[in-house]
């Protein structure tokens, strides 16, 4: 299962309802963007990325598990979450991202992208260090099925968010 929260803070009522439907679903493996652990149930363990400038609890993403999870070091993106994730007998490699909005940088950690990008061009920069930090997960894990999840901010058609190469990337 995968979710953008967007932030809500796990003691509100709209926190509670998803904290609710998180633990109503039963799901083995969640990919969860702009998240506030509180929301997470106590019975599942997790891989967290930074937290978000600002927050004391909101996480770009949590990757969550139900089964065996080990957390992995994601340096070249605080953003980003990364886990050997062991479910049925068969351990994934699940990497998380949530990707920069529209023309506006969200806050960055200060080891992340320059604090001059912006829009397309944070978009391009937090792509090029995903590629780098897959090519690394993957040669450290190069047997295991890859899974990566996320709030990537680009559609493919229709209402347009994010830029056309990105688009490109993803089609």
């Amino acid at each position: 299962m995968t979710w953008n929260l967007e932030g809500k803070d796990g003691a509100s009522e709209r926190g509670q309802a998803q904290r609710q439907k998180i633990t109503r679903m039963d799901a083995d493996v969640l990919v969860l963007t702009e998240a506030t652990m509180r929301v997470v149930p106590d019975n599942l363990d997790s891989a967290t990325s930074s937290t978000i400038p600002g927050s004391e609890s909101e996480v770009r993403f949590a990757i969550v598990a139900a089964s065996e999870l080990r957390s992995l070091p994601v340096p070249e993106l605080p953003m980003a979450a990364a886990a050997l994730v062991t479910h049925d007998k068969l351990v994934w490699l699940v990497v998380g991202i949530c990707m920069p909005w529209r023309q506006v940088a969200p806050p960055w950690p200060p080891d992340a992208a320059p604090p001059e990008a912006s829009g397309p061009e944070a978009w391009r920069h937090v792509l090029n260090e995903l590629d780098l930090a897959l090519n690394r997960l993957r040669s450290e894990n190069p047997d295991l099925p890859v899974i990566v999840a996320g709030d990537f901010n680009q559609t493919l058609t229709g209402y347009i968010v994010g830029s056309l190469d990105g688009r490109e990337r993803f089609a």
